[in-house]
């Protein structure tokens, strides 16, 4: 099991899930290294070939170890980001389900005092929000 309730009726996932993510990041950076290794001499040629800066970070020019750190910290950022996303969102889901959870209640309350409720949209359920936002923060990974 990815997570359990606790007692005051949230969900926790467990510390070990963080280690087993290190196989999927490992593949994915040799995947990138690899892609990387095919695209980049052509890249560097046509940059020269029309006078362009080949490597930037954070809008300056910078040498290609440059680059290649600042890129591999984001990439593994990005990883971080999407993992942590997830965590949530299954933690999330467990918890709204936990014997003796409130979330979903604290929810409405909380949506009907905003704006929202002021307007009389009736309250999303939370359960829902956070599956199609986590869905949808998954396009970053093909629309980045």
């Amino acid at each position: 099991r990815s997570s359990e309730c606790v007692d005051d009726g949230f969900a926790k996932y467990p510390l070990w899930i963080w280690p087993a993510l290190l196989p999927a990041a490992a593949v994915r950076l040799w995947a990138e290294w690899k892609t990387l290794k095919h695209f980049l001499p052509t890249y560097v040629q046509k940059s020269n070939e029309y006078q362009v800066v080949a490597f930037k970070a954070m809008g300056m020019q910078v040498v290609f170890v440059t680059w290649l750190v600042f890129y591999i910290i984001c990439s593994i950022l990005n990883y971080v980001d999407i993992a942590m996303d997830s965590l949530f969102a299954a933690t999330l889901q467990k918890t709204s389900h936990c014997s003796g959870s409130l979330i979903e209640h604290v929810w409405a309350k909380t949506w009907e005092q905003s704006t929202f409720g002021d307007w009389g949209l009736p309250a999303l359920s939370l359960e829902r929000l956070v599956l199609v936002s986590w869905m949808l923060s998954l396009l970053q990974m093909v629309l980045p």
